[in-house]
């Protein structure tokens, strides 16, 4: 979730999971505090093989158009009308990308609890954001 100077603007993480439920619950808050506009972004992973850049093969594009249609309504619950953006690539950057593309300043993303092993091998999303992004970066977890 991103905040947008002049005009306010909040953009939580869509992955369906718990760490992204706290993200839009965290950004409906902030949303309502400061009159911000929100938006949710869903980032399809890319994996970069042989044949150039793919989706996952666990991964697809319908689940992630779920998953976004999901937090829109939780968020039209609140009284909150978000705008609802799909993208592929690699996480952190999408995100940065488009909040820098429609004016953002500030992402409000959802982080799991990972252990030490899975930090390693995987990363973190918010953990990326938190410690090299441009933007003020709010973590739910």
């Amino acid at each position: 979730m991103a905040t947008g100077s002049g005009r306010p603007t909040d953009r939580p993480g869509a992955d369906g999971g718990d760490p992204a439920r706290r993200a839009l619950y965290t950004a409906a808050q902030l949303a309502r505090a400061t009159r911000a506009r929100v938006g949710v972004i869903s980032v399809v992973p890319l994996f970069f093989g042989r044949g150039g850049p793919s989706v996952e093969p666990w991964d697809d594009h319908a689940v992630h158009q779920a998953q976004l249609a999901e937090a829109g309504e939780l968020l039209a619950r609140s009284g909150i009308q978000p705008d609802l953006i799909r993208v592929s690539g690699d996480p952190a950057a999408m995100i940065e990308a488009v909040a820098e593309r429609d004016g953002y300043d500030t992402l409000v993303v959802g982080a799991e609890q990972k252990g030490l092993l899975a930090r390693i091998l995987t990363g973190s999303v918010a953990q990326r954001l938190a410690e090299r992004s441009r933007f003020t970066v709010v973590v739910a977890q």
